[in-house]
């Protein structure tokens, strides 16, 4: 961050504009409005490296992990940011919403991410109702996101979803190589990762075809070494 610019004076156009143009910084972290101490008691904090940002973000939960995934396949999602904005809702209270996101038709919403929005307190739906209120004068859309929006809804699958994220290395296939890939594994009629990868292999496909089709969900996680049975049913914190 430029140390001459005062961030908290900034008009939230302004903050929007700055959130996108700035670069990591010398550790490759995209630092926001409100730092996240990573590490923080009764929080799993953790360091996210983002595809789409191009460096590290900061999340303050396995939820916001979970929606941090879920914004990386998205393919209508161009760049995302998280705690970049300072909303002021009067002189002494502001809110600091999870994710600023920029979509690649340029439209920019705020997603504050809960595990449930039918139980939030009374003074929180009153500070989101002021934030969306401000938010739709200046053309932005805020949404509330719980764990009932996510395709991820256990550790399970937030593991899984993490590994296969990890292994595809290529942001996109060719149309005709993804159609190929999804009639030779529908065709093989199988669970397990190693029978997929073996199944592209032997029809000269590459494996790292089959990795790009579970994280994107063309087809089902498959089987994989290791047990689900101690985590499969546990819920995102």
């Amino acid at each position: 961050m430029n140390k001459n610019i005062n961030f908290h004076k900034l008009s939230i156009d302004e903050q929007v504009k700055f959130a996108f143009s700035s670069e990591p910084d010398i550790g490759g972290r995209f630092i926001g409005m409100r730092k996240i101490q990573q590490g923080s008691v009764n929080k799993r904090t953790s360091l996210f490296s983002s595809k789409k940002n191009g460096g590290m973000i900061s999340l303050e939960s396995n939820l916001e992990l979970a929606y941090a995934l879920e914004l990386e396949r998205n393919i209508n999602v161009k760049h995302y940011r998280t705690q970049a904005l300072k909303i002021a809702l009067n002189e002494f209270q502001s809110v600091y919403p999870d994710f600023l996101i920029k979509y690649n038709n340029e439209n920019i919403e705020v997603h504050e991410v809960k595990p449930n929005k039918l139980y939030l307190k009374p003074d929180d739906i009153e500070r989101y109702q002021q934030v969306e209120h401000i938010l739709d004068h200046l053309n932005i859309n805020f949404k509330i996101i719980d764990r009932l929006d996510l395709f991820i809804n256990n550790e399970y699958e937030l593991l899984t979803t993490l590994y296969f994220y990890h292994r595809n290395k290529t942001l996109s296939w060719p149309n005709f190589q993804i159609q190929e890939a999804l009639e030779v594994i529908s065709k093989l009629n199988v669970q397990v990762l190693n029978e997929i990868y073996e199944g592209l292999e032997k029809n000269n496909l590459p494996r790292e075809l089959g990795d790009y089709l579970i994280f994107y969900r063309y087809i089902p996680t498959p089987s994989f070494v290791g047990s689900r049975r101690s985590i499969k049913n546990m819920e995102l914190l």
